[in-house]
């Protein structure tokens, strides 16, 4: 990490601590809603980038300093679910972030709100101003929660930054297709191992169009099969893609 220390002596950072309509102050004191506002010293930017992340403290972002040197805004915020990832939902995660939003548009005289989409972030701030346009979970909170979702704030920019897709898309991505029982991760099969040397680096694949659907649903049927070796279990990956003219292109070592 990039020392930004005497970056940050020329800029004001003011830390914020609010409660969200769906959660209050902890018995300790602690808020649900916890960030860091960056700016250019004795300034108040008109235009605010905020970033938030389902489970990662991103107030002090590393871009923070970055942004704020050049005239913008920035708010590194977290949700209740910080440090939090086995008890996310999406829904309050929204109106915390909608919390955020608020601050920035009534306290801080921020007119033009870029939200930043980083990392893990950026499907969930996309899902932000999905709900902020036109809301799909209303029927999941009701009362303060309700009226907090019929009312988010929207932003008016959103920039994706070293985004995936989501975590739904991110751990089947890593998901490893040659384990054969979910017990015993150790246990796999050969001819499904990308890292198995005999079966080359099978990282790109390229397939004629409509084709692919089939031998994913065949590989999908071969992770399926109990009948431990006989059948399909037993063919390389490349005897099943060469049934649907599926070719395998080697690149490099995945590890």
């Amino acid at each position: 990490m990039i020392d930004d220390t005497d970056l940050l002596a020329k800029l004001d950072r003011q830390f914020l601590g609010m409660v969200s309509p769906t959660s209050p102050r902890i018995q300790a004191g602690g808020h649900p809603c916890q960030g860091i506002y960056t700016t250019p010293k004795g300034q108040r930017p008109k235009t605010a980038f905020i970033a938030t992340h389902y489970n990662v403290d991103f107030s002090e972002h590393y871009i923070a300093p970055y942004l704020a040197s050049r005239g913008y805004g920035f708010l590194g915020w977290n949700t209740r679910y910080r440090g939090a990832e086995d008890q996310f939902l999406l829904e309050h995660a929204v109106i915390d972030i909608g919390v955020g939003m608020r601050w920035l548009r009534e306290e801080a005289g921020v007119e033009t709100i870029v939200i930043l989409g980083n990392s893990g972030g950026g499907s969930l701030m996309g899902a932000y101003q999905a709900e902020a346009i036109a809301p799909t979970m209303l029927d999941l909170v009701q009362g303060a929660g309700r009226q907090a979702m019929e009312t988010l704030p929207k932003a008016d920019l959103y920039i994706s930054l070293n985004a995936h897709q989501g975590r739904p898309e991110v751990l089947t991505d890593w998901m490893d297709a040659s384990v054969v029982d979910e017990w015993d991760p150790v246990a796999t099969d050969e001819s499904l191992n990308p890292f198995n040397p005999d079966n080359g680096t099978q990282l790109i694949i390229s397939a004629p169009a409509g084709i692919f659907e089939a031998f994913v649903a065949e590989i999908a049927a071969v992770e399926a099969s109990d009948e431990g070796g006989a059948g399909a279990r037993g063919q390389p990956a490349r005897a099943i893609g060469a049934k649907y003219g599926v070719e395998f292109i080697d690149a490099a070592e995945p590890r």
